[in-house]
């Protein structure tokens, strides 16, 4: 879920970073129903849609995703788009994480991204040779919210970040990078980077080919700062695990791993429209979505991935949270 509004610094920022002529704002504030006046309101929003709509229209005025940062093109428009059609059908986040870092490594003569692993803890972290080429810290801002974005949705869900850490000083406007990350702030640091959960890399990829082209027709929650509404239905999930051949852990023990009563978790949850067995009967289908997506295993397999002794009873579950069998579910994907 994504917030509807964007403040208007994000579009300020880059009108300016792309250097953007005076006709190609106002044919493209125009054609998105943005009033002009916006710029000059610093408290002023937009919807998730108009600022998508110049996004895309920047990128492909200037020809480049990185809106000619520093005065250069680093990578034509649609290569992101190329980049997800490569990446779509790895196992898991890591080997995705990877390959995207090759893909832009080999196209960045300036700009480095690496992933890094130490015991619980991973980090992606992006790094400029001469970090002048972005004074505004538009790129860095950009690059590091879209990796937690598309890694987020890659998963199919919001994977929460321990830190985030940034190699220049709290800029004036820091207080949008605590709804970009929502996570605790590091400045004047080493590099660029973002924190996650290690366990995290081992998660398989939720998405198919389907999913694909309506997210990138439809990109908005690549720059959307996320909500809050639905962080702890994402804990839990995270929580339950990927390991469908053990027992899910009771919702006591979920509780406690929280550091939340019981009836305190069950509220939450139900706020956010949300229920311990909800959760689990979703971590479970989009599992078995997820290996029905795959033809090399047969059913049966799938039904010993996801913890069921009998294939019979794996049926009766998968229809139970779609409405259809997997065989229905899996000759669907092929017409």
């Amino acid at each position: 879920m994504s917030s509807p509004y964007i403040s208007s610094h994000y579009l300020r920022e880059a009108l300016h970073h792309a250097q953007a002529p005076a006709k190609f704002i106002e044919n493209e504030f125009a054609r998105a129903g943005i009033d002009p006046a916006i710029l000059e309101n610093p408290d002023a929003c937009l919807t998730d849609m108009q600022f998508v709509s110049i996004m895309l229209a920047l990128m492909q005025h200037t020809g480049d995703e990185f809106l000619i940062a520093g005065g250069r093109r680093r990578s034509a428009y649609g290569n992101f788009a190329l980049l997800c059609q490569a990446l779509i059908h790895l196992p898991t986040l890591k080997k995705a994480i990877l390959r995207g870092i090759v893909f832009y490594n080999r196209q960045l003569v300036d700009i480095r991204f690496r992933l890094r692993q130490s015991g619980e803890r991973a980090e992606i972290s992006m790094h400029w040779d001469h970090p002048a080429q972005d004074p505004l810290h538009v790129t860095t801002e950009a690059m590091l919210t879209v990796a937690h974005r598309l890694s987020s949705w890659l998963v199919d869900q919001r994977i929460p970040l321990i830190e985030a850490h940034f190699a220049y000083p709290a800029p004036a406007h820091v207080e949008h990078y605590h709804r970009l990350f929502h996570c605790p702030l590091r400045f004047n640091q080493q590099r660029n980077s973002l924190i996650f959960s290690a366990r995290y890399l081992n998660y398989p990829l939720m998405q198919n080919p389907a999913s694909l082209r309506t997210f990138l027709r439809t990109p908005a929650n690549l720059f959307v700062p996320p909500t809050t509404s639905q962080q702890l239905t994402g804990q839990v999930r995270a929580l339950l695990g990927k390991d469908f051949t053990r027992e899910f852990p009771e919702f006591e023990d979920v509780a406690a791993m929280l550091a939340l009563a019981p009836q305190t978790l069950r509220r939450r949850l139900k706020d956010e429209g949300s229920s311990f067995q909800g959760i689990k009967d979703q971590v479970r289908r989009d599992a078995a979505i997820y290996y029905l997506s795959r033809p090399i295993l047969s059913i049966t397999e799938i039904a010993e991935l996801m913890g069921f002794s009998e294939p019979s009873t794996f049926h009766r579950a998968f229809k139970k949270w779609t409405g259809i069998t997997p065989g229905e579910y899996r000759q669907g994907l092929h017409r």
